[in-house]
């Protein structure tokens, strides 16, 4: 059951000699902006402005400023000091110290991203400033952290190359063995395309007497009869 809650105001204060609004948890104390100086002009219109940057606590009903509201635990900083959770910080058992690291970051993201365009700026931070600052100088290393660090052979973010002796290194090929090679890929093209043609030839003159009397006026080769000679002589041999 929620502690019962002193008599508080409600309303944020605003000072008139200063032209400037107080939360009422934390006691930031916040003015308008350069450009929404025409809130000055209101009281109104000043804590209007205060209270649409507010985020209103169920636990003591009160808004709370940016300075003193627990995006985390959805409560004001004061009802979770009261019930001793740390301020914007997930309890140690329900998540791990990297997820509370990255969701730290992402709280400070989302929160300067709203800064230039708020209508109010903070110009006396509460007390809750100064928990945030001490919660970061002493918040512990994230496992992921601790793990590279105690891997044998750490060195922060230098890493030594190791040395490599000359002997083992792989030369540079001369410029007469690659003109070799190259000489040698295109003599084995050439004779793979020749010898391609000639089985093409003689199974275009094996198949139609057309194409091998065609062959036979033009290179003078009569591929039928030099078949039938060279099976003839197979026959008298074996």
């Amino acid at each position: 059951m929620a502690a019962q809650q002193p008599e508080v105001s409600l309303s944020p204060s605003i000072k008139d000699e200063a032209r400037s609004i107080a939360c009422v948890i934390c006691q930031a104390v916040y003015v308008p902006s350069l450009r929404h100086e025409h809130l000055l002009l209101a009281p109104a219109a000043l804590e209007s402005a205060f209270m649409g940057m507010c985020h209103f606590c169920f636990r003591c009903r009160r808004p709370a400023c940016p300075e003193c509201w627990d995006d985390v635990h959805g409560v004001c900083g004061r009802c979770g000091s009261e019930s001793q959770l740390p301020f914007r910080r997930d309890v140690a058992p329900l998540s791990s110290q990297l997820v509370t690291a990255s969701r730290q970051a992402q709280l400070e993201r989302e929160t300067a991203a709203l800064l230039p365009v708020a209508p109010l700026v903070c110009i006396t931070p509460g007390p809750f400033r100064r928990v945030l600052i001490e919660q970061r100088a002493t918040a512990p290393i994230p496992a992921i952290v601790q793990s590279m660090v105690s891997r044998p052979g750490w060195r922060g973010t230098t890493q030594t190359i190791p040395a490599v002796k000359i002997d083992e290194m792989r030369t540079r090929p001369e410029a007469k063995s690659r003109r070799a090679s190259s000489f040698r890929r295109i003599a084995s093209t050439l004779l793979s395309i020749v010898l391609v043609m000639l089985i093409l030839l003689i199974v275009a003159a094996s198949i139609s007497e057309n194409i091998n009397i065609f062959i036979a006026s033009t290179l003078h080769v009569d591929i039928r009869a030099e078949i039938a000679y060279l099976w003839q002589l197979i026959t008298q041999l074996f």
